[in-house]
């Protein structure tokens, strides 16, 4: 079913036993992965450690998934958006109905110490994480390099 030539997962409905860590252990080269509920089984705490350990190249596009635990390291998924995406990459994440709604908007809140938040998705360019209704972009442009110019001895 999953293989190292596939590039998109979508799953809606999924009646397995199968978790989101052993899918992305099986398709390396994955650029879209779309959970349409919270059928798919994820561990809140490991599963952007397993993105980055898995994930081959630096192609990935964009990803939809369902969380049952509300924080997760913020600076793991800036590594993974530098290490494993292209530029414009899409990041949408839900949450359990049953999770705290408080505490989701703290941490969310905390989401804007390491991202930009923006009122609208202007993600064209830059990295674009959704979260519970907000939006937030990685500002990843290199800075410039100052021109120099040769000094030019006369003689």
């Amino acid at each position: 079913m999953f293989s190292p030539i596939t590039k998109v997962i979508i799953t809606e409905k999924f009646e397995s036993e199968v978790t989101f860590s052993d899918i992305i252990k099986r398709v390396p080269n994955i650029e879209v992965f779309k959970t349409e509920n919270n059928c798919l089984k994820v561990n809140g705490e490991t599963w952007i450690k397993d993105l980055i350990k898995f994930k081959k190249g630096k192609n990935f596009r964009e990803l939809c998934i369902y969380l049952d635990i509300i924080e997760f390291d913020i600076e793991i998924l800036k590594e993974f958006i530098l290490t494993k995406c292209v530029h414009n990459v899409l990041i949408s994440i839900f949450y359990d109905t049953s999770l705290s709604k408080v505490g989701i908007k703290n941490f969310i809140d905390k989401i804007g110490n390491g991202f930009f938040e923006e009122e609208c998705q202007s993600f064209r360019r830059k990295p674009h994480i959704s979260i519970y209704g907000r939006n937030f972009t990685l500002d990843i442009e290199q800075p410039k390099r100052a021109n120099r110019k040769r000094k030019i001895d006369s003689q």
